[in-house]
């Protein structure tokens, strides 16, 4: 598994690598998946943005979409939706550690 590119609306972020990993402008998403045959996308954006991204995805051919987004997103039964409640997962963890002290 490896992460192969990035995408932001932000103009001091694109065009940039981050840690080898080239951030390119938003619209330029279906040429980029198809060129690198990219299968995963990974949704961390604002919660009210999340479902428009989620569904530009789809349209470019994601198949699995990890949303790290706290927005239940809806797409097609065949694309795999994972959610990940970062919030509960840190609590968790703190709780867990000071149990540990």
């Amino acid at each position: 598994l490896n992460i192969t590119a990035a995408f932001d609306i932000d103009p001091l972020k694109i065009n940039k690598s981050y840690s080898g990993i080239y951030c390119y402008p938003i619209n330029k998403m279906a040429e980029v998946v198809k060129e690198k045959s990219i299968s995963i996308g990974v949704i961390l954006v604002p919660p009210d943005d999340a479902q428009d991204i989620a569904e530009l995805m789809v349209l470019n051919g994601i198949q699995g979409i990890l949303n790290f987004t706290s927005s239940v997103i809806k797409v097609d039964d065949k694309v795999f939706v994972e959610d990940v409640d970062f919030i509960t997962a840190l609590e968790k963890l703190s709780y867990f550690c000071r149990c540990t002290e």
